[in-house]
């Protein structure tokens, strides 16, 4: 068992997982604008070469259902993106909660983030990596939504679910560090040769 505060639904594949990803992001106009911002052609290029990297088709995934968002959430860690990453020191980074995003008051004015903290996405999924030597999860995916998470949770704010939001988990272990702290240097634009 992950945590007593995840219910495991189901196993799944990458390949359903980053089906959901596109139905969430991928079919809007905004994130599509991002994918090119960033010298992709296309998001599923973009969210695909990002995926390719940790090996995502090769990893098992289980798909859970977060209890207790309000409780869980905040404990998530920030995965590795550089514009949420480079908010911390360097000593601090691949090691930062989305709590402590709050605490700090980062990003809290984002107008991504405070439309998700009024106007919640349901249903939702986040995807993530989880360590089982530390037994944390790294998300890879749903970084704005669990800040509106950890803000709420923080300003002890009552959200009601109509579905409570999942998350897809792969397991990965201490050696994968290295491929973390890469993939934080490489970000996510697309490097042109």
């Amino acid at each position: 068992m992950i945590s007593d505060d995840l219910r495991h639904v189901e196993s799944t594949t990458w390949e359903e997982v980053f089906r959901h990803w596109h139905e969430q992001e991928g079919l809007r106009k905004e994130w599509q604008e991002v994918a090119r911002q960033k010298g992709w052609d296309s998001w599923h290029a973009w969210r695909g070469s990002w995926a390719e990297k940790i090996g995502a088709g090769e990893r098992v995934w289980e798909r859970y259902v977060v209890q207790d968002p309000l409780k869980t959430m905040p404990h998530f860690l920030v995965g590795p993106l550089p514009t949420w990453q480079n908010l911390f020191s360097e000593h601090e980074q691949l090691d930062v909660s989305f709590g402590l995003l709050a605490k700090r008051k980062l990003f809290k004015d984002n107008k991504k983030v405070q439309a998700i903290m009024t106007d919640f996405p349901q249903p939702t999924e986040l995807i993530g990596l989880y360590t089982p030597d530390t037994r944390r999860i790294m998300l890879i995916e749903g970084h704005h939504r669990a800040a509106a998470i950890a803000y709420l949770s923080k300003s002890r704010k009552h959200i009601a679910f109509k579905y409570l939001p999942t998350i897809a988990l792969t397991r990965i272990n201490q050696e994968d560090q290295e491929l973390l702290t890469k993939m934080l240097q490489e970000g996510t634009s697309r490097k042109i040769a």
